[in-house]
């Protein structure tokens, strides 16, 4: 009888093992196939796992990290915002959300939305490439300061409103063209809906309704 329940215990407790091994290949099997990266550091800071999309963003082979300790194969990560984040939800078990330009060993970089939970095994990270979009930001940025640095020097008035109403911006050339300076404009922006041209107000129900300093 005995022998028999043994028998009966030890065939349930490999069922178990064989579910718990197709449900782990099964979890690995979607982490491979996500867009975001995936990586998991175990409390002595080695590499237990990394996804597909982890190589792309770490421009190097999975093989290379794993087993190997996140500050061997990253010299100087130290010194970085994720290394301190990192270490915090090991130590402390606090998630961390934010986003982070990482600089690779040839000097080149790219942003990534970062996510950094705490996990049985020590943390997860997943990651996010947004060095597109950061591009796009600062190309904006840029063509914003030229077209104000033409503004500023142009001989017409110039003004700014955004779509909610806001008046973003007046050009020095205000005070020679109206009378009124960018700072009256500024402090009383409806000075504009009053001096604006009769042709104009005559393709608008309203000037500019709304009208309010950015």
């Amino acid at each position: 009888m005995k022998n028999s329940r043994q028998k009966s215990e030890s065939s349930q407790q490999q069922r178990s093992g064989e579910v718990f091994l197709q449900n782990e290949e099964r979890f690995r099997d979607v982490l491979d196939h996500m867009l975001e990266g995936c990586q998991i550091l175990g409390f002595d800071w080695k590499y237990l796992y990394l996804n597909r999309a982890a190589e792309i963003h770490n421009r190097r082979p999975n093989r290379e990290l794993l087993g190997r300790r996140y500050l061997d194969v990253w010299p100087g990560i130290e010194a970085t915002e994720v290394f301190q984040s990192i270490k915090q939800t090991l130590n402390e078990r606090k998630a961390h959300h934010f986003e982070n330009k990482f600089v690779y060993p040839d000097g080149s970089f790219g942003w990534f939305d970062l996510n950094i939970q705490p996990i049985p095994e020590g943390v997860f990270i997943s990651s996010i490439d947004v060095t597109e979009r950061k591009n796009a930001e600062k190309s904006l940025i840029e063509s914003e300061e030229k077209y104000k640095l033409i503004s500023d020097n142009s001989d017409d008035w110039i003004y700014w409103i955004a779509p909610n109403g806001h008046l973003n911006y007046v050009s020095p050339a205000s005070k020679r063209v109206t009378g009124y300076s960018p700072e009256e404009f500024v402090h009383h922006p409806e000075l504009i809906n009053e001096i604006v041209f009769d042709a104009d107000k005559d393709k608008l129900e309203q000037p500019y309704p709304n009208l309010k300093t950015g």
